[in-house]
Parts: structure tokens; sequence; C-alpha cells
């Protein structure tokens, strides 16, 4: 598995965690995202100290750090929403 690959699915995986998470923890709205965004920045010291990747292996801090992006949003937003409803079935 390249380096990319790693990246992608380590973000994949905190995409899941936080949407559990928020879920979970009945997190809406505006402090939701915010949960989302910090889940999102701890995979960047993940990356360096879990997987052993240098910024020069990624391509760089930036790659390192937008790599994955629209997948994790799309993620998060699609497992947070399932998970809600289910858990919370308002109906």
């Amino acid at each position: 598995m390249n380096t990319e690959d790693k990246i992608f699915w380590l973000k994949v995986l905190f995409a899941l965690i936080a949407a559990v998470f928020c879920s979970a923890a009945a997190i809406i709205g505006k402090f939701g995202i915010l949960v989302a965004l910090l889940i999102y920045l701890a995979t960047y010291p993940v990356e360096i100290l879990v997987l052993k990747i240098t910024p020069s292996q990624a391509g760089g801090t930036r790659r390192m750090i937008l790599s994955g992006l629209i997948t994790y949003l799309f993620i998060f937003t699609a497992i947070w929403g399932l998970v809600f409803t289910l858990t919370y079935n308002w109906g």
C-alpha cells in the first residue's frame, strides 16, 4: 500500500469515527461541524507519529492535510445523518 492510500484510508476511518461519535453524543449544528473539523485535523499527527509518513513522502505538508478532504466530508455527512436518524427516530 503506497503513502497516498494510507492517508486516504486513515481519513476514511477517522470520518467514520467522527460521524459515529457525533451521532452517539447527539452533537448537531455548528458544534458538530467543529468536532468533525478537530477530528480531521487530528489525522495529521497520526500520519506523522503512527504511520511514520513524512511530508516529503506525501508531496508536502499541504498535500498531507488536504488529501482526502472531500471524501472525509462526504463520508462524515452521510454516516452522521444515517446513524443520527436511526438512533433518534423522531417519527
